[in-house]
């Protein structure tokens, strides 16, 4: 390893089993009336990093579960469904807010999710199109 650290689940399994954790974690999370944040993460700046972020994390997990899965799609064909995945589950987040006591379902945090997803998703394709250009 050349000092970077890579997420290399044993098995196809294995990375599809970290995903859905992540994504039953965000529902989780979702489901709360009040999570416990600290008082900047309350601010509309603060949230829609942290939807961002969020889905950044779903988003690099799935790119990996799909790759693992899918080995002979291209990078463009993994990005986009990752891409289409993020925003769909960030879509059906906002929606199941809808219905918790205490929370909102907002557009922003849709774009946030989808924002956050988009770019960590090119992140994997770029770093998918690295290896296969170095072999690795």
């Amino acid at each position: 390893m050349n000092g970077t650290a890579r997420l290399k689940p044993r098995s196809t399994s294995t990375a599809w089993l970290l995903m859905l954790a992540y994504a039953a974690l965000i529902t989780a999370l979702s489901s709360l009336s009040r999570p416990p944040l600290p008082h900047p993460l309350r601010t509309t700046p603060g949230t829609f990093a942290l939807h961002a972020l969020e889905f950044a994390g779903f988003a690099l997990l799935l790119f990996r579960a799909l790759d693992r899965s899918r080995p002979r799609w291209s990078t463009g064909r993994l990005l986009l469904v990752t891409i289409a995945v993020t925003a769909a589950f960030g879509g059906l987040d906002e929606v199941h807010q809808k219905f918790v006591e205490g929370r909102v379902s907002q557009t922003i945090d849709l774009a946030a999710d989808t924002l956050g997803g988009t770019v960590a998703a090119l992140l994997m394709a770029a770093l998918r199109r690295e290896n296969r250009r170095s072999g690795r």
